[in-house]
């Protein structure tokens, strides 16, 4: 019996995508897995911050600078700011792609 996928079911032919949320800590680890992530024919979504390594992330992945500066010296002020539109715009992508691209057996789908 052999062990091998279907061609069928490829990443390539499953055209997956994912979504990375990088804590921004270690900027040469967040590198390091999406160009690892992509360079396996997976489609990337990166939410990055000022302090990725922009000009090294494979030019398929599509980076996403949604944390701003990371700086601690910020001002409170700043902080509440960033985390709000930061929040704001995780909310509204994970509605987004739950429409567009509904799990199966999701509400949609369940109990008409």
């Amino acid at each position: 019996m052999s062990a091998e996928w279907p061609a069928e079911n490829t990443v390539a032919e499953m055209a997956l995508k994912v979504l990375l949320i990088s804590h921004g800590f270690q900027p040469s680890y967040e590198k390091g897995f999406a160009n690892g992530v992509a360079e396996n024919g997976i489609r990337v979504e990166l939410i990055s911050s000022d302090r990725t390594l922009a000009k090294e992330l494979d030019p398929g992945i599509q980076m996403n600078n949604l944390r701003g500066s990371q700086d601690s010296r910020r001002s409170i002020f700043a902080k509440a700011v960033n985390l709000i539109i930061y929040g704001d715009s995780r909310i509204r992508c994970c509605v987004y792609n739950w429409i567009m691209h509904p799990p199966k057996g999701a509400l949609l789908e369940a109990h008409i």
